[in-house]
């Protein structure tokens, strides 16, 4: 039994090395096709050695993976942290990858625009299969986390939204060019947005906080009609110091409709909200060990 644990702990170890190389490719055809024929620099150390390239000529890979081991290592001494090897491979190969590419594929510069549109989606892409791997960007990242650590007034996201503006900022300053900058930001937004769906998927879900008098009721519809369980809660009014059942469950979106009519039907008066939920695993819903 532990023999087969262990292999297959193997091979889930191969398939992630296997899909971290895979979405490094992906990202540095982005880099390559797309944003440096068009001067793109959409944040991060890949966008700082791409204004670097046009103004020294040194190579975006090189220079890219010089910044983010330097980085790894001033957070040694600041955060503490080290670089884990499939950081370290992200970050190699992402290098390598970059500057063997440079010139030996075609580059797409007739439309900024659509150069735009395609590098946000396939460097997302990439960047997304990378995370859902446990690999690491890389780099900039890392850089908001110490001005963080410093500066704690403004959360990390911010610090890392302010990192990738100053990059594109940089990049129109250096270039002169007022829409290097708004197309860098194109490709900033859609590679977050693409990098945050392959990341989580289009798994979104509804969790509903039932108040009702009528719980037992709806619970069982909602396992009958539905296919999902429900929790109960046992609580009390703040207001009327009565006693309430609430009950919980998560329904995907297509069942929303569903489940607020059979709660209308068994309790016209009953008390719900519903909320977002992002990503749902266990019973149910998505296995855990597919992620």
């Amino acid at each position: 039994m532990k023999s087969k644990i262990r292999e297959n702990t193997k091979i889930l170890r191969i398939f992630e090395y296997i899909g971290i190389l895979f979405g490094t490719f992906l990202t540095a055809v982005a880099v390559n096709m797309f944003m440096i024929p068009n001067k793109l620099a959409p944040g991060g150390y890949s966008g700082v050695a791409t204004v670097l390239y046009y103004t020294t000529g040194l190579p975006v890979g090189t220079m890219t993976f010089v910044f983010s081991v330097a980085t790894q290592l001033i957070s040694l001494k600041v955060l503490g942290r080290s670089m884990g090897l499939k950081s370290f491979i992200c970050t190699l190969s992402y290098g390598i990858m970059v500057d063997i590419m440079n010139g030996r594929l075609p580059q797409f510069s007739e439309d900024v625009l659509l150069a735009s549109i395609f590098a946000g989606v396939l460097y997302g892409v990439g960047m997304g299969v990378l995370y859902r791997m446990g690999g690491s960007g890389g780099g900039t990242d890392l850089l908001a986390r110490m001005l963080h650590k410093f500066t704690r007034r403004l959360s990390l996201s911010t610090w890392i939204m302010c990192v990738d503006f100053c990059v594109i900022i940089l990049a129109g300053l250096v270039f002169r060019d007022l829409s290097v900058m708004l197309y860098s930001i194109i490709v900033l937004f859609l590679y977050t947005q693409v990098m945050n769906f392959v990341i989580v998927g289009n798994n979104y879900s509804k969790a509903a906080n039932i108040v009702s008098e009528h719980s037992r009721e709806i619970c069982d519809r909602i396992r009958d009609e539905l296919n999902k369980s429900a929790t109960i809660f046992h609580a009390y009014g703040a207001y009327s110091g009565e006693s309430k059942d609430v009950v919980y469950c998560i329904v995907y979106r297509n069942q929303i409709s569903r489940l607020k009519q059979l709660i209308y039907e068994v309790d016209p008066n009953a008390f719900v909200t519903l909320s977002d939920v992002q990503e749902v695993l266990g019973q149910g819903f998505k296995r855990i060990d597919e992620e």
